[in-house]
């Protein structure tokens, strides 16, 4: 994924979350294996399948009938071995990959009415990734079985609340096999079954690969930032998660003072993203907002690619 990767871009992830069904897959955390890849991709080629798995940027579109909708005319055709890459694969580029999915829901609009649902990660190992990746908090619920009481689930599904919070946070269900830390474990029984638990980001996403058997997640847990007992209303779930969730660039200034007064710099080379933002030429003031450029700067930062180029 580039520094100026569709992926990690603002726009794009209020865009996804509003209009498409988005399942993200990583191919050596717990539950995200080739087998779960192959339940949305059944029809393509060994070689294109890997070929998306392990790219780690890959972006394709699947209709509600399982076909895929190709690049760069926009049409939905039966998955065939004979596709290839460039037939399938979405622009990772900005503004490029935007238009592309603008496209996409021009010429396939949604038949129905727009339907809010919780953007369940598949395992906590999934919602540990994206937590790192994405600066986000995590929200945990108890649950037996893959079930989370009723009455929560009906306050998590709620439309005004995922509006304001579905892109703020990483959600997950913590319950049986997962086995969580002791004081995971404690947390989660205090909350009950109708509460809920703020974990804060992992300290690194590096645990988060390599370290599951096929049952069980073995990796580090990030550390509970606040239990909270139910049960919930809309409005005090909203109250709760609108104390925790991060303001992005706040929070990159806070990290930036952080790394001044240890005495380090990024890898940019700046003391800040704002500076390196002050510093950019005007073709990349025009392509972009200063949030969406931070946004995608300490993307790069914090997963070690370079962003001493502006493009």
């Amino acid at each position: 994924m580039t520094e100026g990767g569709l992926l990690s871009n603002v726009t794009f992830k209020t865009m996804a979350a509003e209009n498409f069904v988005c399942v993200r897959l990583f191919t050596t955390a717990l539950g995200g294996g080739k087998a779960q890849i192959r339940k949305f991709l059944p029809g393509i080629s060994e070689e294109l399948c890997d070929r998306l798995m392990f790219q780690g940027n890959a972006l394709v579109v699947i209709t509600p009938d399982g076909r895929i909708v190709t690049t760069p005319n926009y049409e939905a055709v039966e998955q065939t071995k004979d596709l290839k890459e460039s037939d399938v694969q979405m622009n990772e580029k900005i503004p490029e990959g935007i238009l592309d999915l603008r496209q996409v829901m021009k010429n396939h609009p949604a038949r129905g009415e727009t339907l809010f649902a919780t953007p369940w990660q598949f395992s906590p190992a999934h919602a540990f990734v994206v937590s790192w990746d994405d600066n986000r908090r995590i929200v945990a619920v108890p649950s037996k079985g893959g079930n989370i009481n009723p009455s929560l689930k009906e306050v998590l599904s709620n439309e005004a609340l995922l509006k304001r919070f579905q892109s703020r946070y990483v959600f997950v269900k913590i319950g049986t096999g997962h086995e969580p830390p002791r004081e995971i474990q404690m947390a989660i029984e205090k909350a009950g079954e109708t509460g809920v638990v703020i974990l804060d980001i992992p300290e690194t996403n590096k645990e988060c690969f390599g370290k599951n058997t096929e049952k069980k997640y073995t990796g580090a847990w990030p550390t509970v930032r606040d239990i909270s007992p139910g049960p919930h209303t809309v409005a005090s779930l909203k109250n709760l998660l609108g104390e925790h969730y991060i303001d992005l660039p706040t929070y990159i200034t806070q990290k930036t003072e952080k790394r001044r007064r240890e005495g380090r710099k990024g890898r940019t080379g700046h003391e800040s993203f704002e500076e390196l933002w002050r510093s950019a030429p005007a073709s990349v003031r025009r392509r972009w907002t200063e949030e969406q450029y931070i946004d995608m700067m300490s993307y790069a930062d914090k997963s070690g690619r370079s962003t001493q180029s502006h493009r």
